[in-house]
Parts: structure tokens; sequence; C-alpha cells
């Protein structure tokens, strides 16, 4: 008989790896470590900011911004062109891709400096799978 696991991201804790209300804290403090957070990435979170404060009603502090609603702000302004002529490339405007780099580099970052002796938990769980385990 088959066995269905369903993963859930909390189950990176253990790695070192954050959560994602834990990312965009650490995406934005390695942004403004590396000179990122002045400039484009700035203007576009002051503008989400407003919007969230226009249509929320309340406005969250840097640090507690949800990393995939601003993601989605930016997809769909993007996406739809609304900022007319200042489309910059295909790929997603700048501070998307800025903000994909940072995401991959604080995984990265957050692998590399992970505790080894808990990916026993990693290894235990693959030992324990079936031949049809899904």
């Amino acid at each position: 008989m088959a066995r269905l696991f369903i993963i859930g991201a909390g189950f990176s804790k253990p790695a070192g790896l954050p959560l994602g209300t834990e990312l965009f804290r650490e995406v934005w403090k390695l942004a403004k470590e590396r000179g990122y957070s002045e400039g484009k990435l700035r203007t576009d979170l002051k503008r989400y900011l407003r919007f969230v404060r226009k249509t929320n009603g309340w406005m969250p502090e840097i640090p507690d911004i949800n990393l995939e609603d601003f993601i989605s702000f930016l997809d769909i302004e993007h996406t739809l062109r609304l900022k007319g002529n200042d489309h910059w490339s295909d790929e997603g405007n700048e501070s998307q891709l800025l903000l994909r780099n940072l995401i991959a580099l604080t995984l990265k970052l957050a692998q590399d400096n992970g505790n080894s002796k808990n990916l026993i938990l990693y290894d235990n769980f693959v030992r324990s799978l079936k031949k049809y385990d899904m």
C-alpha cells in the first residue's frame, strides 16, 4: 500500500531555511548589506506600501512585509504593463529580478550556514520511504 506525503514549507525549517513569513526580513537584510535597498527596489517598495495602506487601511513595517504579496504586486504591474514604457525586460522588472536573485542567495547562504546535525532528520525520512510512497 502506498503512502502519500504532503510536505509543507515548514519541512525545510530544521535545515536552517527561513519560513515564508521570515523570508522578506532575510531578503531585506541582505539587500541592505549589499547596497540594493536604495534606488529602484525602495521606490517599488514604497509604492507597494502606499497600495497596501490605501487598500487595507494599514501599512506594515518594512521587515514585516509579506514577500508573496509584494512580488504579486510587482507581477501584476509587470504583466499588465501598468508602468507603460518602464517595462525593462520580458523576464520582469528590475525589482522582480533583484528579488529573485536575493531570494536565491538568501536560501543558498542559509543552506551553507545550516547545522549538518539537523540533516539527519531528512536522512531518516528518506530511509523510511517505501517503494510506492508518493
